[in-house]
């Protein structure tokens, strides 16, 4: 658990644990990918948007919002290379749309039972990761 803890809030003084801590970065790409992907997966089989009253009707609008979900899971998917081949200006992309998209989920009340709090966990990561960046641009 205190494992856990430290990956969530690092320690930042000395360059090993920042750097260390940047490597951490890339379950940002991993939690969009992941939950983008089972976005896909419940379209596909509940003709659906998870959390959303809408009910996609036809076989070409199911079709067409799969593969927009596909494409937007390409930009996660590359900005996480870009940070394990260690170009870490892409961590405040990843961070600050990770944010956005886990923030507007809890202010509109749009989750179900038990990720709330796996919502503000992921929020919480994400601004330690722009931390983590921001120690290692400006130290």
């Amino acid at each position: 658990m205190k494992k856990f803890f430290k990956t969530l809030w690092p320690a930042l003084n000395t360059k090993e644990e920042i750097s260390l801590a940047l490597k951490n970065s890339v379950g940002l790409g991993y939690i969009l990918i992941f939950s983008y992907s089972v976005t896909a997966l419940y379209v596909f089989l509940y003709n659906q948007i998870p959390f959303s009253r809408d009910v996609i009707t036809t076989n070409l609008e199911k079709i067409i919002t799969i593969i927009f979900i596909l494409i937007i899971i390409i930009i996660p998917f590359y900005l996480t290379r870009r940070i394990k081949s260690q170009k870490y200006n892409s961590i405040p992309v990843l961070a600050l749309w990770t944010l956005i998209e886990y923030g507007t989920k809890v202010l509109s009340f749009n989750f179900g039972p038990g990720s709330l709090l796996i919502s503000v966990v992921v929020m919480i990561y994400s601004i330690s990761c722009l931390r983590v960046w921001g120690a290692y641009k400006f130290k």
